[in-house]
C-alpha cells in the first residue's frame, strides 16, 4: 500500500464508488467495505465479499468490524445491557463513511497506517504534496460524525471524477509534472512530455502555444491553473 500512487489511489475510489452508488441506487447496502474486500487485477477493481449485504436503506442489525461508523459506536456505549439493543441506522450513509476510510487507506504514504475510530485525526499525516487537497478534504465529509452531513455515493463519484481529471492529457494515467511557459498551463507527465520535446516546435496542449520552457511541478495541488498559486 505505501507504494500507491495518488492517481492509482484515486481510481481505486473512483471504481468503488461507482459501485457503492449503483447498488444505493436499488436500496441495497454493502456494509463492510474495506481492503481486505477489494480484489484487483491488472484492469479492474473489484468489491467482494456481499454476505453483508442488505435489501433496504434503513438497517437494524450490526454487521463489519472495528473501526465502526461513530453513530454504532455511539449505540453500542449507550446499551450495557446486550439483549436490550436496538440498533437502527441509514446503511447508505455507514457505507460512504467506509468508503471514505477506504480512500485514506489507499491515499499514498510514506508509512501505512489503517484508519483508526479517529480518522479525522489521521488525515493531516497525509502530504498535500502527493495527495491533492481536495481528495482529503472528500474523505473528511465522508467520515463527518453526522450521518446527514456525509455526500452520497454518487457526489463522490462525480467529485472523484473531477480530481481525476489531474492525470496526463495524453495517456491519462501519470500525474502532470510539467508546467509550460510563457502559458503556464500544467498538462504532461514527464514521458509524454519528452515525446512532445521531440517535435520542431513543441506547443502546449492546451492552448497550442508554442513553449519556450517547462518548469517541473510536482506538487498534487495544482493541475491545470495559468498560475502556481491556484488550483
Amino acid at each position: 500500500m505505501e507504494r500507491v500512487t495518488a492517481d492509482k489511489a484515486i481510481k481505486i475510489s473512483r471504481n468503488i464508488a461507482n459501485v457503492i452508488a449503483h447498488m444505493h441506487a436499488y436500496d441495497l447496502v454493502h456494509r463492510d467495505i474495506k481492503v481486505e474486500n477489494i480484489l484487483m487485477d491488472e484492469d479492474e477493481v473489484y468489491l467482494a465479499d456481499f454476505g453483508t449485504c442488505q435489501v433496504g436503506i434503513e438497517n437494524t442489525t450490526l454487521v463489519g468490524f472495528l473501526p465502526l461508523p461513530p453513530e454504532l459506536i455511539q449505540t453500542l456505549d449507550s446499551s450495557s445491557n446486550d439483549s436490550a439493543r436496538q440498533y437502527s441506522y441509514q446503511g447508505t450513509a455507514v457505507d460512504v463513511h467506509l468508503l471514505g476510510r477506504l480512500m485514506y487507506a489507499c491515499a499514498p504514504k510514506d508509512v501505512y497506517t489503517p484508519p483508526s475510530n479517529n480518522i479525522n485525526e489521521q488525515l493531516h499525516l497525509l502530504d498535500r504534496k502527493k495527495v491533492p487537497e481536495k481528495y482529503c478534504q472528500l474523505i473528511a465529509r465522508c467520515v463527518n460524525k453526522d450521518p446527514n452531513q456525509r455526500p452520497t455515493a454518487k457526489e463522490i463519484v462525480d467529485e472523484l471524477d473531477s480530481i481525476e481529471k489531474s492525470s496526463c492529457v495524453i495517456c491519462e494515467e501519470a500525474p502532470r509534472f510539467a508546467r509550460f511557459e510563457p502559458c503556464g498551463h500544467k498538462a504532461l507527465c514527464v514521458q509524454c512530455l519528452n515525446q512532445i520535446q521531440q517535435t520542431p516546435q513543441p506547443k502546449c496542449v492546451i492552448c497550442r502555444q508554442i513553449f519556450t520552457n517547462v518548469q517541473e511541478d510536482n506538487n498534487a495541488n495544482t493541475f491545470f491553473a495559468s498560475s502556481l498559486n491556484s488550483t
